[in-house]
C-alpha cells in the first residue's frame, strides 16, 4: 500500500478515531449456545438432524451480517492508500474483531476446534514459511472451508447429524458411519481412511445385517434432507472401524445424468496479482454438501509485510448470480430458479450492491433451500464478481 505524508496520516487518524468511532452492540447470538449443540468425546459437534445444523449455519450467517452492518459506516470512511499499520490502528480503536460471530459460537463449545480456526492457522503458517522472492502457491484449504459451514465442522471436517457421523477429507472425499460403531479404537482407523481404501467393494455391515452389493441400499434422513446411495456407487470399508458408507460420486446422491450442459458441482478459482508484493486469491463454487447444495465464494488479500507473507486487510467484496435448475428438469429448457447474493439488492444485477468489508478475507455461503442436493447449474450462467478497492477486478464464470 502507498504511504502518505505523516501530516495527512495523523489528520486521518484523528478524524477516524474521533469522528468515525461507533458504539457497536454485540450481536445477540444465542442465550446459551451450549444448550443447542453438544460436543462429542471425539471433538465434533452433534446436531439433532440436518435441519438443526442448517438452522445454526443460517443463524451464524445472519448474525455476522448484522455485526458487519453495524461497522459499515466507519469502515466506509477508510482511505485505501493508508498503510497496513494505520488501518490496523483504526480497527483496534473501533473494537472490531474479525469473525466475531463465528468465534463466539465456536468458543462456547469446550473441546471443539473449528475447521475455520484450523485452516486460518494452517494458512498463516504456510505463508510465513514462503520465500518473499516470488508469489506463493495457492494456500492449503478444505472444500468446506466457507463462512458458516466451517464453524460447525471440527478441525478435521467432521460433524454428527442425527445418528451418523460425517467425515469430509481435505481432498473432498466424503463418507459417513453410524455413531454406534465409533469408539476410542475405531476412530483412529476412521481418521486414517483414504479414497483408495474403498477400492475393494465388500460388505460386512455391523450396523444392520450382512448383505451383498447388488441388494444394498442405505438411506439417511435428516430434516428435509434425504441421502440415498445407489448400489452401483457404494463402497464399504470394514477393518475394525465398523460399516462406512460413501458415495463415489462425491455428494451426487439421488444421482442421475444432469445433462451435457449442466452440472451438480463446479468450482472455479484464480489469483490476481496487484503487484510483486501484493495479491488476491479467490474462488467460487456450486456444490452439494451434507446439508444440501450451497453457493459459495471467497476472496483473500495477501501481501509482503516486513519480509513475511501475511493475510492483511483490504477493501474486498463478492457478488454472485446463481441461476439453478431442478434436478429432474431438462437442462436446456428447465424452469430457472434465481438466487443472487447478497439477497437484499433491489436489482440483483446492480454491480454497486455486493457484500464487502475491510478484511483479510471476505465471502458468502448461501444454502439453495429449494431442493436439497437436487439442483444443478447450466454452463456459463452462474458467476461471481470479485471486488478490490470498490471496483470489480475479475469475474469467475462456472463454464466448462
Amino acid at each position: 500500500m502507498k504511504k502518505k505524508s505523516s501530516l495527512l496520516a495523523i489528520l486521518f487518524a484523528i478524524i477516524a478515531f474521533v469522528g468515525c468511532k461507533k458504539e457497536v452492540e454485540d450481536p445477540e447470538l444465542y442465550t446459551d449456545p451450549s444448550t443447542l449443540v453438544s460436543v462429542s468425546q471425539f471433538g465434533w459437534l452433534q446436531f439433532n438432524d440436518a435441519a438443526h445444523a442448517l438452522s445454526i449455519v443460517n443463524q451464524l450467517i445472519k448474525e455476522d451480517s448484522v455485526y458487519e452492518a453495524n461497522n459499515d459506516s466507519w469502515m466506509g470512511a477508510i482511505d485505501t492508500s493508508l498503510t497496513q499499520g494505520q488501518i490496523d490502528s483504526i480497527f483496534a480503536y473501533n473494537n472490531y474483531q474479525p469473525d466475531y460471530t463465528y468465534l463466539s459460537f465456536e468458543n462456547s463449545h469446550s473441546g471443539f476446534v473449528s475447521l475455520r480456526q484450523q485452516y486460518d492457522y494452517l494458512q498463516d503458517v504456510y505463508l510465513s514459511n514462503q520465500p518473499t522472492t516470488s508469489i506463493p502457491d495457492v494456500m492449503p484449504d478444505h472444500p468446506l472451508n466457507y463462512r458458516g459451514l466451517n464453524s460447525i465442522l471440527n478441525s478435521k471436517g467432521e460433524c454428527q447429524i442425527g445418528n451418523y457421523v460425517f467425515f469430509t477429507l481435505s481432498d473432498g472425499f466424503c463418507f459417513f458411519t453410524h455413531a454406534d460403531s465409533i469408539n476410542s479404537t475405531s476412530i483412529t482407523a476412521l481418521r486414517s481412511i483414504s479414497p483408495s481404501d474403498f477400492a475393494s467393494i465388500s460388505i460386512s455391515d455391523s450396523i444392520t445385517s450382512s448383505t451383498t452389493l447388488s441388494s444394498f441400499n442405505q438411506e439417511y434422513t435428516g430434516g428435509d434432507v434425504v441421502y440415498k446411495i445407489d448400489p452401483d456407487s457404494l463402497g464399504v470399508f470394514d477393518e475394525g472401524a465398523g460399516a462406512i458408507y460413501t458415495s463415489k460420486r462425491w455428494w451426487r446422491i439421488f444421482y442421475q445424468d444432469p445433462g451435457e450442459n449442466c452440472r451438480y458441482k463446479d468450482p472455479q478459482n484464480d489469483t490476481y496479482y496487484i503487484n510483486s508484493q501484493e495479491y488476491l486469491e479467490y474462488n467460487t463454487v456450486f456444490k452439494p454438501t451434507l446439508l444440501g447444495h450451497y453457493s459459495n465464494a471467497k476472496i483473500v488479500h495477501i501481501e509482503n509485510v516486513n519480509g513475511n507473507w501475511k493475510k492483511t486487510r483490504a477493501q474486498i467484496g463478492v457478488k454472485t448470480i446463481c441461476p439453478m435448475i431442478e434436478r429432474d428438469d431438462d437442462c436446456d429448457n428447465g424452469f430457472i430458479l434465481y438466487r443472487n447474493i447478497p439477497r437484499n439488492c433491489s436489482n440483483m444485477y446492480d454491480p454497486t450492491c455486493y457484500r464487502s468489508s475491510w478484511s483479510k478475507k471476505e465471502g458468502h455461503t448461501s444454502h439453495t433451500s429449494f431442493r436439497s442436493n437436487r439442483v444443478k447449474i447450466k454452463n456459463n450462467t452462474r458467476y461471481t464478481a470479485f471486488y478490490y478497492n470498490r471496483s470489480v477486478f475479475d469475474t469467475l464464470y462456472n463454464v466448462w
